[in-house]
């Protein structure tokens, strides 16, 4: 969880934004993402944990708070005024989620899981990261195919405010996808 002040909001929370962030951020930390690129474990955790993981810098430059498990979501991104009314400072509540994040190592059909997630999630904007394998088509299309049977896929296109980020070992390279007209539209 970050509890120190978020810096002022440098960056408009869009999914075009966030994927840039996400690229200069890993790019910044290349040797140490590839050290744990193949220990789950460990890339989940120099993510998504402790003060210096990869969401505690991104949380740092959009201005935002971030708390790492909140229920059962990955992470969320939240400022103060998405706050609860009348809880403690020490304990985390939010009434609105500004980014909801899901982060899976693992390719494949159950993927479905997280982007339901996601979108029975109320947020400004769900972002998956995860890393394909040689099944990618298949999945790819997969998880478009379910958001575009969500009630909310038009608002959803219109607004497009769901990120897909896929992340490649071979060539350190991401690609950011968002869900647009029934289908992903690459970044």
């Amino acid at each position: 969880m970050n509890t120190s002040e978020p810096a002022k909001m440098a960056y408009e929370i869009t999914a075009s934004n966030f994927f840039n962030l996400w690229k200069e951020i890993l790019l910044t930390r290349k040797k140490l993402a590839l050290k744990y690129w193949r220990h789950p474990t460990e890339f989940t955790s120099f993510v998504m944990s402790g003060e210096n993981c990869v969401i505690s810098e991104i949380a740092s430059r959009l201005g935002l708070y971030y708390y790492a498990n909140y229920y059962s979501i990955d992470a969320i991104f939240y400022a103060d005024e998405d706050r609860t009314l009348g809880v403690v400072q020490n304990i985390t509540s939010v009434q609105n989620i500004k980014i909801a994040f899901e982060h899976e190592n693992v390719w494949d059909w159950k993927l479905y899981n997280e982007v339901a997630h996601l979108l029975i999630t109320h947020s400004d904007l769900k972002v998956l990261v995860s890393y394909p394998n040689d099944n990618y088509e298949t999945v790819f299309n997969y998880l478009s195919d379910i958001i575009k049977q969500n009630r909310h896929s038009k608002a959803i296109s219109d607004n497009e405010n769901f990120l897909l980020i896929l992340g490649s070992e071979a060539d350190f390279e991401w690609s950011g996808y968002i869900y647009k007209f029934g289908k992903w539209r690459q970044l």
